[in-house]
């Protein structure tokens, strides 16, 4: 229910506090190599010598066959989406969805390897020890606490994924409320979910919607997890999910300009040596998308409910519609041909 104008200074004031943290957990994980003084001081003594204890050699070689679940995770944990797909909301699209993509591509991916660096450089050898046997959640601002100790910093740091998660709640709903809101103008969801508030003007029944499902998966996660211990089994076919989708996305990618050729002229149409933009970057992501999907075999039955449930309902959903529709006399390719 909150403005564009709010909803921008809580976005913007936000990551602002959440990039600080970051950075500071980053800094002082490279400014102090983790060693048995810096550990002890904040875990006990003693708690050192199981992480000195572990072996580590089959951790530290590389191997191709774990670069699948390490991008799973990696790609399905980044999302670029520094603009939110909300229609009127976008000045000079054509301009900035391009260089808001490219700029939070770039921003995201050098903070990934910042932070990637930070813990080699800090843990080294012992990293697999500590996240094994040293009793801290892996994170960087977890890691960094324990460097800092009584530090006040300490509790700023350690909040990075609450920072994280609230400042993402809003861009959440936006992402399921909006495309659902402009799957049922298109008449591919209840007609309920077009309605706008009169007062607010947003799509006020699919926020409710989204809402109520969200308290749902909190409970169901919540269940898990506390009877058979699977919430995260849960969760990486959730990132698998996410994968698999993206996947088809880059396919669009690289058809757009010659499927929708007028939406890519008006997106700029930009080119590197006569090959258009997109489709490169379609082409390259799908590589990376289509490896992580196939080097990664999900274990059952966890991780993969997820994935057969989206797709089953959304097939569902589409034979269901389009039979509705074309009772009505309305035909398919009309409705998707008409789609700017």
């Amino acid at each position: 229910y909150l403005s564009v104008k709010w909803l921008g200074w809580f976005v913007i004031i936000l990551g602002i506090i959440n990039i600080v943290a970051l950075l500071v957990a980053d800094l002082v994980m490279i400014a102090t190599p983790m060693t048995q003084t810096v550990w002890e001081n904040s875990m006990g003594a003693g708690t050192w010598a199981p992480i000195a204890a572990f072996d580590n050699s089959a951790f530290v070689t590389f191997s191709p066959a774990a670069v699948g679940p390490a991008l799973l995770l990696a790609v399905g944990g980044m999302w670029p989406y520094l603009i939110m797909p909300v229609a009127g909301e976008v000045s000079q699209p054509s301009r900035n969805i391009p260089l808001s993509n490219v700029g939070g591509w770039a921003g995201i991916a050098g903070f990934f390897m910042l932070s990637a660096f930070a813990v080699e450089a800090c843990m080294g050898e012992y990293l697999y020890g500590i996240n094994v046997e040293g009793g801290v959640f892996p994170g960087f601002g977890n890691y960094a606490a324990v460097i800092l100790g009584t530090n006040p910093l300490a509790w700023f740091v350690i909040l990075c994924p609450i920072f994280a998660s609230v400042l993402d709640s809003p861009s959440n709903a936006l992402w399921v409320t909006r495309p659902m809101h402009s799957m049922a103008m298109d008449r591919f969801c209840p007609e309920a979910f077009a309605k706008v508030h009169p007062k607010y003007h947003v799509p006020h029944i699919t926020l409710w919607f989204w809402l109520i499902l969200s308290v749902g998966t909190v409970a169901y996660a919540t269940a898990l997890q506390f009877y058979f211990g699977t919430a995260l089994a849960s969760l990486i076919g959730v990132a698998y999910t996410y994968v698999f989708i993206r996947w088809q996305i880059a396919l669009a990618a690289v058809s757009l300009p010659y499927y929708r050729p007028t939406l890519w002229e008006r997106s700029g149409a930009w080119k590197i040596l006569g090959v258009p933009l997109i489709s490169i970057g379609g082409i390259v992501s799908g590589a990376v998308f289509f490896w992580a999907i196939i080097a990664y075999v999900p274990s059952l039955p966890y991780e993969v409910m997820f994935t057969i449930a989206v797709y089953v309902i959304g097939q569902l959903a589409y034979m269901y519609y389009g039979a509705k529709n074309k009772a009505k006399g309305i035909e398919m390719s009309a409705i998707f041909g008409q789609l700017p």
